[in-house]
């Protein structure tokens, strides 16, 4: 529910605010994944978990891992900026909101949250 919030937050901000995405702001980007990846060291390192398997810098392509990460946030940014850029021209809007209206449904996961029988033999 987390990340779908976020994805509808950002969504809205991108329909009724359009604040323009200038590539000056891609820093801040950067600074927010590179503290993000110190939280979850300092969580590793406090409870022995990583929430997300790339992270873990103990598996064998964990450097592959991390340059696939910033290729996708790259990415992103980018998509982000071409969206912000046509919400940006009233002529397009009409289009566009349709548009960003299904990439982030298509992004946003539920799941189903009722506990699931143990099948017979099997350790819960």
């Amino acid at each position: 529910m987390m990340h779908n919030a976020n994805i509808v937050l950002v969504q809205s901000d991108l329909l009724f605010v359009s604040h323009p995405f200038v590539i000056n702001h891609f820093p801040l980007v950067a600074v927010y994944g590179c503290c993000y990846f110190l939280f979850a060291l300092f969580w590793f390192y406090r409870t022995g978990v990583f929430y997300y398997f790339f992270i873990d810098y103990r598996r064998p392509y964990a450097i592959l891992t991390y340059l696939l990460v910033i290729t996708v946030i790259t990415i992103s940014f980018f998509v982000g900026k071409f969206l912000s850029f046509l919400t940006s021209d009233d002529q397009l809007k009409i289009f566009t909101y349709p548009l960003i209206i299904v990439c982030v449904m298509s992004m946003c996961r539920l799941r189903d949250t009722l506990p699931r029988p143990v099948a017979a033999g099997m350790k819960k």
